[in-house]
């Protein structure tokens, strides 16, 4: 809300990186709340309902072109302010804590309170620069978290880059339809993403007892198919809503690898790591996505492509290539390393 009243570009830019800072401690604790209030059986279903809510946030916020448009930008922001307070204050009042290690057996228990005990002792010696370097580091001695985080962050890195300028590409190819393309986009983030992201998890879910390499291939498949599909979205202006309804495609078979993957470093980690590394692997697939449009920006300018759109669509595709295609291995690596831990058990 504040940002809708600054006068200077500094100022924004300020506000920006708190706003960040604020918002990005919140991924680590909803992740670490789903693995206490749900089953291991169950888990991928909650996780896909909680990153499915990122579909349609994206949705609403390609809205806001509207209310730019017609409202200003700081109104704009003062609408996104207003519901981020509101859903600030039912989160305060309708979420409990739940107990730790609800779904842990007698013996289990007993382990976590001996490491709880043991690692509070270890933490206690240690200095800020310490805890520190644990948090962010310990993560790759984890293989299956450490494979999922590598493969995330070139999602991560692909992935903003299509948010980020996929909408300045097709707006620029088809100059007629803007209104249409922020409605158009707001629907299909919102349907295919949440139905995406949704079925990635209930699949997870019941196929695992069949295959263990079920989350894996999910994430395989999802990342691969998004190079082709992005291929004709980038490489093709014939069409408007032809673009659109690939775009849509590509949302569905793409969008559904968070819940999968994010599962897999929740099974195969304990609750005294276990927040630990989900914060670190938020740090490092943040990381990605904010040097994705850092460098397709300055890419963007190098080349020249405001004064051709096409140049957009060949670069955002090299992301794309780069980013999805490019995660399948490590998602690959990652779910043979869950299959061994999960068969171990």
């Amino acid at each position: 809300m504040l940002t809708g009243a600054i006068n200077s570009f500094p100022a924004l830019c300020f506000m920006r990186v708190i706003h960040g800072s604020f918002n990005s401690a919140t991924n680590p604790v909803a992740y670490s709340l789903v693995t206490d209030y749900v089953p291991p059986e169950s888990r991928s279903t909650a996780n896909s309902l909680l990153s499915s809510g990122v579909y349609i946030g994206i949705a609403l916020s390609s809205l806001t072109i509207l209310i730019i448009k017609e409202f200003g930008w700081r109104n704009a922001y003062l609408f996104s302010g207003v519901v981020g307070v509101l859903t600030g204050l039912a989160t305060l009042l309708l979420v409990r804590e739940p107990k730790r290690g609800a779904f842990m057996n007698f013996a289990q228990r007993e382990e976590r309170k001996e490491h709880e005990r043991q690692d509070k002792i270890e933490r206690q010696k240690m200095s800020f620069a310490q805890k520190a370097k644990s948090a962010l580091f310990d993560i790759w001695d984890f293989p299956t978290a450490k494979w999922v985080t590598i493969a995330a962050s070139l999602r991560s890195f692909g992935g903003m880059a299509t948010a980020t300028f996929l909408p300045v590409f097709i707006q620029k190819a088809f100059p007629m339809f803007k209104s249409e393309y922020a409605v158009a986009n707001a629907i299909a983030l919102s349907v295919f993403g949440f139905t995406s992201s949704l079925l990635g998890g209930i699949i997870s879910d019941r196929l695992e007892h069949k295959n263990l390499m079920t989350k894996a291939i999910i994430c395989c498949v999802g990342s691969f198919l998004a190079g082709p599909l992005m291929a004709f979205i980038c490489l093709n202006t014939s069409s408007f809503w032809m673009t659109m309804g690939v775009l849509c495609v590509k949302i569905l078979v793409s969008g559904s690898y968070t819940s999968p993957a994010i599962t897999m470093m929740q099974n195969t980690s304990n609750s005294r790591t276990q927040g630990n590394l989900i914060s670190a692997h938020f740090f490092y697939t943040t990381l990605a996505s904010t040097i994705s449009p850092a460098v397709l920006g300055y890419l963007s300018t190098v080349l020249d492509a405001p004064s051709n759109p096409m140049i957009y669509g060949r670069i955002i595709l090299a992301f794309v290539l780069t980013g999805y295609v490019g995660s399948v291995p490590f998602f690959w690596k990652a779910g043979l390393h869950y299959k061994e831990f999960m068969l171990e058990q």
